[in-house]
């Protein structure tokens, strides 16, 4: 694949661990404090929003799709697209401040109750019975 091919041409092997497909994502979100969305196109990345449930600020590239509409500046960041430097710089943003990475994980994890299937659902039913022809 053409992303392990990068990782050993960047000599990152050490730092990478593939952990191919899992029906159980959340098992690693747990582990994170930060989640970097580095797709730089997808209309609205569906990763983001189980990141969000698990109170990840979310760090990502500007001009990449839905991310950016979904990454406001109370729940994470956008960087300049493709400049993983500045991606960088606000990961460690968030570690040397604490109570920044709590805000953004508390309004994220409340963002995200926005999008529960259980809420949206109906919404939706009523609107196409609004719109429904007799």
């Amino acid at each position: 694949m053409e992303y392990e091919r990068e990782i050993g041409r960047l000599n990152l092997k050490r730092y990478v661990t593939i952990t191919g497909m899992t029906e159980d994502p959340f098992q690693y979100y747990s582990k994170l404090d930060v989640f970097l969305m580095t797709s730089r196109e997808d209309p609205f990345p569906l990763v983001n929003l189980e990141a969000a449930q698990c109170g990840l600020p979310i760090i990502c590239f500007d001009r990449s799709g839905g991310s950016v509409e979904f990454v406001t500046s109370d729940v994470g960041f956008v960087v300049p697209y493709a400049d993983t430097d500045a991606m960088a710089e606000k990961v460690m943003e968030l570690k040397n401040d604490p109570g920044l990475l709590k805000r953004y994980s508390e309004n994220i994890r409340s963002r995200s109750g926005n999008y529960l299937l259980e809420k949206r659902a109906p919404e939706l039913y009523d609107l196409i019975q609004r719109f429904k022809r007799p």
